[in-house]
């Protein structure tokens, strides 16, 4: 009887005559004879025979062609891919995976793209706009040339990127007035970390101003504004608001368009003026977003603090219109399974029960520290090896669903028996005994005094 060990070895699929010798002369070593005596009744050519492996490769090796037909299955599973401009992406592997040489795509990658050389991966954070574009990856491997076929194409990232853009807050606080930045008794505040995207715009000088990370363009006056200083805005029902906009090919800002542009590093108003003058002060600002809070009313932004808040439609407001596509955060969410949730939109990871609750049930109810202990508790805070914050206002603000109906504007299968209130890591600018907090039932963006017990509970976030 021949006992037999066969390695096929990694260079079965190669073509040279010089790897097919070698694979036979692996094969004759391998074998090792314990009993000749009983060969003869094991028959090379019954696939249930012991000797039908070997003899069927000795066959393929002396057979001209025979690996010819053997081909690389390389390939991106899941194209087209489409992305959003400034957020990471998740690496797309080719499959399979394995050892490669010399990849390259044609035509180039979307600038912030990156193709691995040595395994094809492609990772990085897009940073222009890109049309739906097909590309030719070429790559070496020990089967020979392979190529394969992927669709990409990156958009603007519109109202996406309230989550991941700057409030604008440079300054750090105790529970009164301004401090030096990095200390210990009112840690990792929005002004410490400075995280995120910076709002950048253009003038153009037609009127408009556009955003160069939502993509959006803005009315550079508000509805009533005219002149270099936009003095004049007026005010209007949400139906006459809707008209004015419709009429000049713009439309009304969705809620979370509307917040992006607000700025709390000021006051009074809330945004850059340089690029929006003469925003209203004495007034909210229309969205077209209809508040689930209550009915028939629409959500509005008020640009003296920033606040949220919802009216009837039969109520007066300013209206700065709006053009781009309408993008808005799409509440995708995983649930790890370890006490924390991914915004997949964002990149975000969550926690996901609240101050005073357990890691995963999130019960009992929630507890509500003062401010100050709500940044201790983030920044102590001990889960899956992260390192932990008090979200920023912009940050809080991307996990409201302002389509949600029921009693809480939170997705409660990600974040379970929710708190009332919730604190931000943002100091009002005016009144710096007092941080920005959101009301979870309605969604409405308030402040309340930093010093109170009650007035909010902590939710913690980490990354990108």
């Amino acid at each position: 009887m021949i006992s037999l060990k066969l390695d096929l070895g990694k260079n079965i699929l190669s073509q040279s005559g010089l790897v097919k010798i070698l694979l036979f002369l692996n094969l004759v070593s391998a074998l090792s004879i314990s009993n000749c005596a009983n060969q003869v009744h094991n028959n090379p050519e019954d696939p249930g025979s012991s000797s039908y492996l070997p003899n069927q490769l000795f066959k393929c090796l002396m057979t001209p062609g025979c690996l010819a037909g053997q081909k690389f299955n390389f390939g991106y599973t899941g194209s087209p891919f489409v992305f959003s401009q400034h957020i990471k992406i998740d690496e797309i592997k080719p499959s399979p995976t394995g050892n490669f040489s010399n990849c390259t795509a044609s035509p180039s990658l979307p600038t912030g793209l990156t193709l691995d050389p040595a395994t094809c991966v492609i990772s990085g954070t897009p940073s222009i706009i890109r049309s739906n574009t097909e590309y030719e990856v070429n790559a070496a491997h020990s089967s020979g040339s392979l190529s394969a076929k992927i669709s990409l194409e990156v958009t603007t990232l519109g109202a996406y990127a309230i989550g991941l853009l700057k409030t604008g807050q440079t300054a750090c606080f105790n529970a009164t007035t301004s401090v030096t930045c990095g200390n210990a008794s009112f840690p990792r505040q929005d002004g410490d970390l400075l995280l995120h995207l910076a709002k950048s715009y253009t003038d153009p000088g037609d009127g408009t101003i556009f955003d160069n990370i939502t993509g959006l363009l803005w009315q550079k006056c508000s509805e009533g504004g005219s002149g270099g200083s936009c003095a004049g805005a007026t005010s209007q029902s949400y139906a006459v608001s809707s008209a004015l906009c419709s009429a000049k090919g713009f439309r009304l800002p969705t809620i979370f368009e509307l917040a992006s542009i607000v700025d709390v590093s000021v006051s009074s108003p809330s945004i850059l003026s340089a690029y929006f003058p003469g925003t209203g002060t004495s007034g909210y600002y229309w969205s077209s977003t209809p508040s689930q809070a209550n009915a028939g009313s629409y959500y509005m932004v008020s640009f003296l603090l920033g606040a949220l808040n919802d009216q009837a439609p039969a109520g007066s407001n300013y209206v700065r219109c709006v053009s781009g596509t309408l993008r808005e955060p799409s509440g995708g969410y995983t649930d790890n399974g370890d006490g924390t949730i991914l915004d997949k939109t964002t990149k975000l990871t969550w926690q996901k029960c609240s101050y005073g609750q357990g890691v995963t049930d999130c019960t009992p109810a929630a507890t509500a520290p003062t401010w100050a202990n709500a940044l201790i508790y983030c920044r102590d805070l001990n889960l899956t090896g992260r390192t932990w914050r008090l979200p920023n206002r912009n940050e809080l603000l991307s996990i409201m669903d302002y389509t949600k109906s029921g009693s809480s504007r939170l997705h409660e299968t990600y974040f379970p028996n929710p708190f009332t209130y919730y604190w931000s890591g943002t100091t009002r600018q005016d009144t710096t005994t007092s941080a920005h907090a959101i009301v979870t039932t309605t969604g409405f963006y308030d402040q309340y005094t930093k010093t109170n017990t009650g007035s909010g509970s902590a939710r913690c976030v980490s990354g990108p």
